[in-house]
């Protein structure tokens, strides 16, 4: 009788409630799904070993990126947003971009907001996740976030599994000894990429129709405008604006294509990142630069695919210093990630990679800082650089060195502010990529920890006069005329070309010579080699000019005030301190002219041959070494092709490696170039035999399929 009873209220308790516990055949088991998380380095499909291995893994995926509202707070020194309105526009566009590619092949992207941990803990509640799959961090804040990610997994029972996606070279593939120790120098990282370590090959599409899409009932709408993000408004495009970025990896491609293909820039105008022109570059010219940069910051190419045009560039079209100077560029750009990791935090620090701090205190002054973030502290070149950072969210490498070096040594600012700004403003911003080189590069000018980068050290207080040395003499060689400056400051395009627009203080009076007791001297020849300036300017001396009286009555006074000086362009800022040059530095800027109108002719010389339809194998600048005594950034010192890929694949160069030939130049640092053109009748097809070796130039040998050159001889860039 009991058993009956207890059969019968069961049975009334299951029909008035049907998900009671006892009801256990009517429990239904979670969907097993396997989960791709998206992060703002990695936006793309192409290339993506996460998203790869998720669809191999056959499981229904759910494609995930979480808006973590920590990315877009305020950064803790100067209260910046994290995320600035144009890096968020590049990342939605981006995202927008990512899911039109997922829902072509039958899938959705999903967006959440929310803390990250919290998302994953919601995901996991509502399906039964196997596995996370996501590109790897190198930076504390994101190892954390990474960290919080993984304790829930576990205790969920899942796996968090991670891929190296940012970078050229997978970190696996780098010798034991680099991976433990690192290198305190980019030397030692470069010469590993040339000798140790190859990069991959592009992986290739995913195995879409392997997988269920998975679609999460709790995921939000994508966001339309970066308001929705809590953000202020887009700035309105600036008409000197070089180009006009939209996130995605469908424009990255449009752009590789335009830059390589299409204009041959990479061959006719591509400079790089170096702070010293050489064979007449510029990095200020149009199109100096790929500005290929937003792209990879956010992952929309991957840097092996670029890797891999490059190459199909160089044995469809041309190969020069120019094709290895850009993949110079993504050497860098993993000896930063690489090394970012193993230094952990310290690259948030304000004493740096070193612990170490200049001789004076550290200010925090705000007026001087905005002085320098929007470009009004009264030196052109610095202040066109800032102008162009604060419309677009970019500018060249030496702009953006050279205000690092403005900020710490000449305002004597918290370094940390500077590069709060950056984080905030850059659309290729990266946390490493910012981070370590200001302190790697930019620092260590003030504190030391690094002898080579030590010249240039500031010999006075900070506000004294002006010290770093870039500023008057890397407007010199960058943009002798002023065309940049002009492009960014209205205020002084009425002024003549030359040096009266990059040093207007010439106009206010007669400079004193720099020295200890400020005496009247004889001026005295001035250097003509960055590396010279640098120690010259900072220390003083008869060569040095400084204007003392051509600076603002109070130092941190903003622009718009009643104060004037006669000779000064009226509606430009006046120098935050003294200004200070070499008497003669407008000979470097003569040189400069020189060498930019020879290097024009023989980049026309070139863009005939290229339109003509020719295939340029070869575009030689003999350099002697001491032409890379001014180099900021390290030129390679083997050839190229040890580490290029043969059109079958990425296995490593073959054939014996000849010497580099010598300039035969007189003097230090000439340079010379012969250009050798070989049309389609001496060349065959791609896939033919490449020209028997007395057909080469310069016992430079063309392997199959051209691609397997070896010992190519390298010009500045």
């Amino acid at each position: 009788m009991a058993r009956v009873l207890k059969r019968c209220v069961t049975a009334m308790a299951q029909s008035q409630f049907p998900g009671h516990a006892g009801n256990t055949k009517q429990h239904v088991s979670k969907q097993q799904i396997a989960v791709v998380w998206y992060k703002v380095t990695d936006l793309r499909t192409h290339d993506h070993e996460p998203l790869n291995e998720a669809h191999a893994s056959g499981l229904p995926v759910l494609h995930l990126f979480v808006f973590d509202p920590r990315w877009y707070r305020r950064t803790p020194l100067c209260k910046f947003p994290r995320t600035g309105p144009l890096r968020a526009k590049f990342q939605l566009e981006a995202l927008s971009d990512l899911a039109g590619q997922l829902s072509k092949n039958g899938h959705r992207l999903c967006v959440r907001r929310g803390n990250s941990a919290e998302v994953f803990n919601e995901v996991c509640n509502d399906f039964s996740v196997q596995s996370v799959f996501a590109s790897r961090e190198v930076c504390s804040e994101e190892l954390r976030v990474e960290q919080s990610v993984r304790d829930v997994l576990q205790r969920h029972r899942a796996t968090l599994k991670l891929f190296w996606t940012f970078e050229l070279h997978h970190y696996d593939d780098l010798p034991q000894w680099l991976q433990s120790k690192g290198s305190n120098s980019y030397t030692g990282y470069k010469q590993a990429f040339h000798q140790e370590c190859r990069p991959r090959a592009p992986l290739g599409k995913p195995a879409y129709s392997r997988s269920k899409a998975v679609v999460w009932s709790k995921a939000d709408e994508l966001p339309n405008a970066v308001e929705e993000l809590g953000l202020g408004p887009i700035p309105p495009q600036h008409p000197s604006a070089e180009l006009v970025w939209v996130g995605g990896e469908t424009a990255a491609f449009a752009r590789v294509q335009e830059y390589l293909f299409d204009s041959d820039s990479l061959a006719l105008d591509y400079v790089g990142s170096t702070n010293t022109p050489r064979e007449g570059n510029s990095c200020t010219k149009v199109r100096a630069m790929s500005r290929l940069s937003p792209w990879l910051a956010h992952g929309c190419i991957s840097p092996r695919t670029l890797f891999a045009e490059i190459k199909r560039y160089e044995r469809e079209r041309h190969k020069s210093s120019t094709t290895y100077w850009i993949v110079h560029e993504m050497y860098w750009r993993d000896f930063v990630r690489f090394q970012s990791y193993l230094v952990g935090n310290r690259i948030f620090k304000i004493g740096g990679l070193y612990n170490k701090h200049p001789s004076w205190p550290w200010s925090q002054d705000k007026a001087l800082l905005h002085s320098w973030v929007d470009g009004a502290t009264g030196f052109p070149f610095m202040d066109a650089a800032m102008r162009e950072i604060g419309s677009t969210g970019y500018a060249c490498h030496v702009g953006r060195e050279t205000a690092a070096w403005f900020l710490i040594c000449d305002l004597g600012l918290d370094w940390r502010m500077g590069a709060e700004w950056f984080e905030s403003v850059l659309i290729d911003y990266e946390p490493a990529a910012n981070w370590f080189c200001w302190v790697f590069v930019c620092l260590i000018r003030a504190t030391g920890g690094n002898g080579f980068r030590e010249v240039g050290h500031p010999q006075l207080p900070p506000l004294t006069r002006l010290q770093t040395v870039e500023v008057v003499f890397l407007s010199a060689q960058h943009d002798p005329e002023g065309e940049y400056i002009k492009r960014w400051i209205p205020e002084l395009r009425h002024l003549p070309p030359g040096m009266a627009t990059r040093e207007p203080w010439r106009a206010t009076g007669k400079p004193s010579v720099a020295d200890s007791n400020r005496r009247s001297c004889e001026p005295s020849e001035g250097p003509d080699r960055v590396q010279m300036a640098r120690r010259t300017l900072t220390s003083g001396g008869s060569s040095v000019a400084v204007w003392w009286s051509c600076a603002r009555k109070t130092k941190g006074q903003l622009p718009g005030t009643s104060e004037k000086i006669v000779g000064w362009p009226g509606s430009y800022p006046l120098p935050l301190f003294p200004p200070a040059s070499f008497f003669d530095i407008e000979k470097v800027a003569d040189k400069a002219r020189r060498q930019q109108a020879q290097k024009a002719i023989r980049v026309s010389n070139l863009r005939q041959a290229l339109r003509g339809g020719h295939r340029v194998l070869e575009a030689i600048m003999e350099t002697k070494k001491d032409a890379w005594d001014d180099a900021d950034s390290f030129p390679g010192d083997s050839a190229d092709d040890d580490f290029a890929p043969q059109a079958e694949g990425y296995a490593p160069a073959t054939g014996n490696s000849t010497k580099q030939s010598k300039g035969k130049g007189k003097g230090r640092g000439k340079d010379r170039e012969s250009i050798h053109i070989f049309t389609p009748e001496v060349i065959n097809s791609e896939h033919s035999q490449a020209a028997s070796p007395d057909e080469t130039v310069r016992k430079r040998r063309w392997g199959r399929n051209s691609a397997q050159a070896t010992d190519t001889p390298l010009a500045g860039m």
